[in-house]
């Protein structure tokens, strides 16, 4: 065996006693551990051309659509880039309305609608019919020529003298008078006396009409130059006709006031309120029911415009002597019947608003007594629900004829905050069987108390009435665009949940850029915004709900 050297046992000793020495602690220092940042999350970007709102709705067995206007779509590029990409069905907002095809003398003309038509084909989306049947947007002047010559020769089948309230008779004067006719108490006030007077020049009827001549512009206030009749007595709570004859040395507004009821009621016809007046004489009228008085004088106003206004034939009488003249129902039923018809037979549509808002808000259909602002169809009818059924009867019959099959639809607002008028609205419908469709407009305000439960509640009871469901003319008022994206989700999930797919009609913006909104661009309603049409928050979350629904990953890989 060999000895190991004596060096190193000795460094293996020493290694062993160093070994078994107490530890001293490291001196500690003030510096701080490196912090290890972690790197920033990766942030999805939103991949947009991987499909669109339109195709995601349409895998739901939901048409999604837009409405827009001709001048929206002539002078705005974006919209039809909008359209084309995003939506499968489109509505117009006016072109295909009464006073955009009816001409005054009553031939229907397409043009304005066959240029968007057009455009809708080649852009590949399907075109929805919008409106057949409403109190508002006629052709006045033309309906009101056609009631002027059904009542020709025959005034007393429609106004029956024993239950008129009064009349103004011109004939117990001479051409040129004005102050007798004030002293008379044919009219018991009278502005601007030099320019109000009578006339033989031309009258409707008789030898003598009313003159209120303000054609050199003198008077720049329309109560400047007017005329106020006697009192009329009439009963509260009944609905009376304002009726006359009138006639302008041009076309131009006129605005009557009504006294002797509480406070003065305005009425103009700017305002839509009854016939705008023109060079030949026209029967004008609006119905008025009154509310707790006993009398009732007209005011006329002549300085409108710059124009001369020439009257005759005034008179107030119950609106039932009015609804018996059988020549004026006659006439307008087939003018009513030809717009129908025609409108059926020229458009290739996939649904019609066959009528439009005929409930008020208490559930009533609409008269002329509580929709004064407007030409109410059914004043022509047996009722507004003789003319409602007939609206559909005559859309069904149109379709059969042409062999075409469109969903037949009734479309009303405020179906979500008026339960009263939702209940009618689909009690209607539900008794109808030409009614295929209902269609709520939605036009909704996000400060409405409880307006996700109001929401939820009519979607039900459209449900209810086994009809197609459509959403029509969808924006929301609002003044943040988190909130405003969160109840557009909110509402195409609720339709989802509770439309069957059967059911499922579709929905349609009333809109697409927040600056050509109906309700303002200060109301944020719809889906972009801005000159650039920038995509909004509220278009963001419904692209990505939908992607979700339909198992898309909405990201760039």
């Amino acid at each position: 065996m060999k000895k190991i050297p004596s060096l190193f046992l000795l460094a293996a000793c020493l290694a062993a006693v160093l070994s078994c020495q107490p530890v001293e602690p490291e001196e500690k220092t003030d510096d701080k551990p490196d912090v290890v940042i972690p790197p920033p999350p990766v942030v999805k970007e939103i991949d947009y051309s991987k499909t669109n709102l339109g195709e995601l709705a349409w895998k739901q067995g939901v048409r999604l659509g837009a409405a827009f206007t001709y001048q929206e779509y002539t002078k705005n590029p974006q919209i039809a880039e909008i359209l084309t990409r995003e939506f499968r069905t489109v509505t117009f907002g006016n072109e295909m309305k009464h006073d955009a095809i009816v001409q005054p003398g009553g031939a229907l003309r397409f043009d304005t609608a066959d240029k968007m038509a057009e455009w809708a084909r080649s852009a590949g989306t399907e075109l929805f019919g919008h409106v057949l049947g409403w109190h508002s947007q006629q052709q006045k002047a033309y309906l009101n020529h056609l009631i002027d010559q059904a009542n020709a020769g025959a005034e007393t089948a429609f106004i029956n003298p024993a239950a008129i309230a009064g009349g103004i008779d011109f004939e117990r004067y001479t051409a040129g008078a004005s102050s007798p006719l004030l002293a008379s108490g044919e009219f018991v006030l009278i502005n601007g006396q030099n320019y109000v007077s009578l006339t033989d020049d031309s009258p409707h009827s008789g030898s003598l009409c009313l003159k209120m001549d303000n054609s050199d512009g003198h008077a720049t206030q329309s109560w400047d130059v007017q005329a106020v009749t006697r009192a009329f007595p009439v009963e509260s709570g009944k609905t009376y006709r304002i009726a006359w004859y009138g006639r302008t040395s041009r076309a131009a507004d006129i605005q009557l006031d009504i006294r002797g009821d509480g406070d003065t009621q305005y009425r103009n016809s700017a305002w839509g309120q009854f016939a705008k007046m023109s060079s030949s004489w026209t029967y004008q009228f609006l119905d008025y029911t009154v509310q707790s008085g006993q009398e009732l004088s007209l005011g006329f106003y002549g300085a409108t415009e710059t124009v001369t206004y020439y009257l005759d034939d005034i008179q107030i009488f119950p609106v039932e002597a009015a609804s018996a003249g059988e020549p004026a129902r006659k006439a307008i039923d087939e003018a009513f019947r030809t717009f129908v018809y025609g409108m059926v037979e020229h458009f290739d549509v996939y649904a019609w608003d066959v009528v439009n808002e005929t409930f008020t808000e208490s559930g009533e259909f609409r008269t002329q007594g509580n929709t004064p602002e407007g030409f109410v169809w059914g004043t022509y009818y047996e009722s507004t629900r003789h003319w409602v059924d007939t609206a559909f009867a005559y859309a069904a019959a149109a379709a059969a004829k042409f062999g075409k099959n469109p969903v037949l639809y009734i479309n009303d607002f405020n179906l979500e905050t008026s339960p009263a008028k939702r209940k009618a609205f689909c009690d209607y419908a539900r008794n109808n069987p030409r009614v295929t469709g209902v269609a709520s407009q939605m036009h909704l305000d996000l400060a409405t108390t409880d307006l996700k439960a109001k929401v939820e509640a009519s979607l039900k009871d459209l449900v209810a009435t086994g009809k197609m469901v459509r959403i029509s003319e969808l924006d929301l008022k609002n003044n943040n665009e988190t909130a405003q994206a969160e109840m557009i989700q909110y509402i195409f999930q609720k339709y989802l949940e509770i439309v069957p797919l059967a059911q499922r009609g579709g929905i349609t913006f009333w809109g697409i850029n927040d600056k050509d909104s109906w309700v303002g661009e200060q109301n944020h309603p719809l889906l972009w915004k801005g000159s650039q049409y920038e995509k909004k928050e509220a278009y963001k979350v419904l692209y990505l709900y939908l992607c979700e629904l339909n198992g898309i990953n909405p990201y760039k890989e």
